[in-house]
């Protein structure tokens, strides 16, 4: 705590610099009289912060400010309650700039001032044991509050559950600050589109409330935007008209929630195919919010209204009314943004908040469909392109992750739009079909990919690439140091420290884009055909890529020699998704433990193991056949080939197809069952485009050493609660295979000297394969913080020794194939249009060029016997693709092992054959042209000789 008492000394000598010069001295005045002036004072700016006189408002609390902090030179002369009020009101001024700061949606200001509460109260507690948990938890709150809007989710729920921690502690219970927390998560969850837990916490906030109608209004609100995601309209209509009930009594008083539950019945009304009520509700939410006025927040809720309205237009067929919509909001959008023009805007404006952004690319995308729709195919065209080249931009601009996963619900809507208008018969262009479909796919994942080789390649001056990675791996380690913080105030001290270096690493990245050699690299035109035949797919192959649209799901199916043939499959993406995730449960739910069970699927954990097998086995039937049908069917139909490479979209990224059934069992075993992965051999990619970045120059027979890996597990690890690492009994063993069929040319690394930081000294070198027989754990709700495990010796969990998703993204791994024999490393939170972010993405990221992971965990014993049958093929020359299905196969045959569950859960991602290097056609026919010429000299020399 030392720290904190120089923070002390220094805070305290900064802020009394300001009175130097004062020959008024704190000892001459009655302090008790001062400390009830600067209490008085700060009143009065509350009083005037109410009125919205924000200017006059500061200046009481500064006023109040420096006399607290002269009266702080005497704190000891206070007594109990005096000495808290002091301490208290210092608190309180910062605070309540930063509630004016974030209610102006300066959250840059807001923030510094919110961090400072939470540094003086550490401070003030560690010097005078000052305790006041009501306070500082409303002090969390607030900076929940600004992260809501400013940083993201996991960042302002960190802040709401600190917040929750201090209230618990206040006897008895703040009910109002609860509620209010209670009500700040539920707006979290709404944002993230979660209606289960939404729902969860507006009921809690609700029975909180239950006395109190403004604060169980706003709880009503948000219990009915759950239910109405949830389709229950009806009992959605009864909370929305509960909370309008009481609203109305003082509807000047509670314009903004009026405007609110009118925008949100509108919702109900377009589900209900009420077209008019529809447009009803949402222009009574328009006028409303115009007479509130024109600050940004309305004008960012207008643009919001006017797109719902053209978005009811649009399902009702009423195109040209639509248009009118949009363009109102982009007039709205634009207005708000300087006045620039449309086309000027996307083009140079760099300084628009992201929010509007994504409000115009909802605009610009529905407006395209509509002109579609009303068959203006050339207006359609000029809308798609303007879209997708504004939406190319944003991309480019937001270096964090979490911002690009924001833009890829509206991006799907884009290029469906351009897939439907380039599919059709009278535009016929499918190849521009299938390069939008690759643009929607995996982009934040590409541009790692193709951001690891700009670094390497580009002309980057040295000390940029040194400090971009020290930054990473700064970043990497203050996430851990947030995650194991203890208190409060060390967490809220390490997200501080992490988004200052994430600033830093922005500037890097912004000196990057200057580079012209970078920029080059960093290119994301989507491959053409005669690309993706010639160096992403090897002989035999066929691509098949799946675009998961709202309306319906197409199917581009590219053989490595033959045309590109689109399928188009009627249905939506919510059946297809839940259809996929019933085919999914029926063959993981078959096999995982009962602890899991009873947390993820309770009325199957409340069922015997009779009645469970059987409900799986006809769940499996039903949907293994289905979608065959839908999915795969038709490709094999026209497609006589055996070796496909599939990538996926949304639901499908986490759906084994080779347990699909391509007929019904004739006989009741699983043995004999037809499935999918007997007949062909299939591989996955996350993109074409990936697949390609992925093929670079291989290292096979430039090295081809396999380094195998197998940690050291106590088995007393088991009782901790941080995870259940057992001990294992067969990885060891698993490895020594290895090393027995790849004798002389594998280097073993087990036991104790199976470390992290062995592993990490060990990849300064190039192998052919990298194989970790290993626990790992898959984080759904932060995919980042996936890890696998190396040797663990001690009573508790060391941190140092597990690998975490996010540390491949600053690595550079030459292999041609990591190999994860671990538990859930494919397994990750399913985001639109990203796919599966997991462990094994993040190999992807690294460099890696093709990875082995497992859906779930299946068991020693089966994946001793997979990855055996695996190796012993790859030693006799077969394709990585090829030899894990024949060790699949074999585990089909086995009677202890034939269900699905056991050997659908290896997923062979990226490269899986080498590539034969082909000459295009023109390069063909110039061959073709000399040595046609040759034959002609050769004959008229013969003809001069005779």
């Amino acid at each position: 705590m030392k720290l904190y008492n120089c923070l002390f000394l220094l805070l305290l000598s900064q802020s009394l610099l300001s009175f130097q010069g004062n020959s008024n001295r704190p000892n001459e005045y009655n302090l008790l009289s001062n400390l009830k002036l600067a209490e008085t004072l700060h009143k009065e700016g509350a009083g005037l912060q109410l009125n919205g006189d924000f200017k006059s408002a500061f200046a009481k609390y500064d006023e109040a400010q420096k006399l607290r902090f002269q009266l702080l030179e005497n704190i000891k002369s206070f007594k109990g309650a005096d000495q808290k009020i002091l301490l208290e009101g210092i608190i309180k001024s910062d605070f309540n700039k930063g509630v004016v700061y974030t209610d102006l949606l300066d959250f840059a200001k807001a923030e510094t001032l919110i961090l400072n509460c939470i540094k003086k109260y550490a401070i003030f507690e560690e010097v005078y044991g000052f305790r006041h948990p009501e306070r500082i938890g409303r002090v969390h709150y607030q900076l929940g509050k600004i992260y809501t809007e400013s940083k993201g989710f996991e960042d302002a729920y960190t802040q709401f559950q600190l917040a929750m921690g201090f209230f618990n502690q206040v006897s008895p219970k703040p009910l109002n600050h609860i509620g209010n927390l209670e009500n700040a998560i539920s707006n979290l969850y709404l944002f993230w589109k979660e209606p289960d837990s939404l729902y969860r916490h507006s009921i809690k906030q609700y029975n909180l409330h239950l006395e109190q109608d403004e604060f169980s209004g706003t709880a009503c609100i948000n219990i009915g935007i759950s239910l109405e995601m949830k389709n229950d309209l009806d009992l959605a209509k009864t909370y929305f008209d509960e909370a309008l009930k009481f609203y109305l009594k003082d509807s000047m008083e509670y314009l903004e929630r009026i405007e609110l539950i009118y925008h949100n019945k509108s919702f109900i009304k377009t589900k209900e195919k009420e077209w008019e009520l529809a447009h009803q509700m949402e222009e009574k939410a328009i006028q409303i919010n115009r007479n509130r006025g024109n600050s940004i927040a309305n004008l960012e809720l207008r643009t919001k209204y006017y797109n719902n309205n053209g978005y009811i237009a649009f399902l009702e067929g009423d195109y040209e009314s639509c248009l009118n919509y949009y363009d109102s909001s982009i007039a709205i959008n634009i207005q708000n943004n300087r006045y620039f023009s449309l086309r000027k805007d996307i083009e140079n404006d760099s300084a628009l908040i992201l929010l509007h952004k994504i409000g115009l690319l909802y605009s610009l995308g529905y407006k395209a469909k509509a002109y579609y729709a009303l068959k203006k195919n050339k207006d359609a065209q000029d809308a798609f392109n303007l879209a997708i080249s504004f939406l190319n931009k944003i991309r480019r601009e937001y270096n964090d992750p979490e911002s690009k996963i924001k833009l890829t619900e509206i991006a799907k809507v884009i290029f469906e739009g351009a897939i439907a208008l380039h599919l059709d018969p009278k535009v016929n262009n499918s190849a521009q079909a299938f390069a939008y479909a690759e643009q929607s796919k995996a982009f934040t994942l590409l541009e790692g990919v193709k951001h690891s080789k700009a670094m390497h390649i580009a002309e980057v001056p040295a000390g940029l690439l040194d400090k971009e990675y020290e930054l990473r791996v700064q970043i990497t380690q203050l996430e851990r140091q947030y995650l194991n913080a203890k208190t409060p105030v060390e967490k809220t001290t390490a997200l501080e420290s992490l988004r200052q270096q994430k600033v830093e690493l922005n500037e890097v990245m912004e000196t990057l884009e200057k580079n012209e050699s970078y920029r080059k690299l960093m290119s994301f035109e989507p491959p053409s055909i005669s690309q993706i035949k010639r160096k992403a797919l090897g002989g035999g192959q066929t691509l098949v890529e799946y675009f998961v649209g709202e309306e319906k799901t197409y199917v581009f199916v590219l053989p490595k020699r033959g045309k590109l043939e689109v399928l188009e499959v009627a249905i939506s993406s919510d059946s297809l998704n839940q259809m996929a995730d019933a085919f999914w449960s029926s063959i993981y739910y078959y096999g995982c433990d009962g602890e899991v069970l009873s947390k993820e699927a309770p009325n199957l954990a409340a069922m015997n193991l009779a009645q469970r097998s059987t409900h799986l086995k006809e769940l499996y039937l039903q949907y293994s056949q289905s979608l065959y049908h839908l999915l795969f069917e038709a490709v094999l139909k026209k497609h006589r080939g055996d070796h496909f490479v599939i990538v996926p979209d949304e639901g499908l990224s986490n759906m084994p197809f080779d347990a699909l059934l391509m007929s019904p069992p004739g006989i009741d075993n699983y043995t004999y069952y037809d499935f999918l992965g007997k007949t062909v051999v299939l591989s996955y990619a996350h993109s074409a485009n990936l697949l390609l970045e992925m093929q670079g120059q291989s290292t096979n027979g430039v090295n081809s050493r396999i380094l195998a890996i197998a940690p050291s597990f106590h088995s007393y690890l088991a009782s901790t609660n941080k995870s259940t690492l057992n001990r294992l009994t067969n990885n060891k063993t698993e490895v020594d295979a290895i090393c027995d069929i790849f004798s002389g040319e594998c280097d073993p690394v087990s036991g104790e000297d199976a470390t992290r930081e062995a592993f990490l000294d060990l990849l300064a070198k190039p192998y052919w394969i990298i194989h970790l027989s290993t626990h790992g754990k898959a984080n759904d709700k932060n995919p980042n913080q996936s890890w696998i495990s190396f040797t663990q010796n001690s009573r508790q969990i060391n941190e140092s020794q597990l690998l975490y998703a996010s540390d491949l993204y600053g690595l550079s791994i030459d292999a041609e194939l990591v190999v994860l024999s671990a538990c859930e490393t494919n397994k990750g939170r399913l985001r639109r249009g990203e796919g599966i972010m997991s462990f094994a993405r993040g190999l992807s990221a690294a460099g890696v060029k093709s990875v082995l992971s497992t859906f779930w965990v299946i068991g020693e014993d089966p994946s001793l016997l997979v990855m055996k049958d695996f190796y012993q093929h790859l030693s006799a020359g077969d394709a990585r693709d090829v030899a894990l299905q024949k060790a699949r196969s074999a585990l089909m045959d086995n009677s202890d092992f034939s269900h699905p569950f056991f050997w659908s859960a290896f997923v062979p991602i990226g490269k899986m054959v080498e590539i034969e290097a082909e000459a295009s056609f023109p390069f063909a026919l110039i061959l073709l042209g000399i040595g046609l010429l040759g034959v002609l000299l050769v004959s008229k020399r013969r003809k001069g000789a005779l």
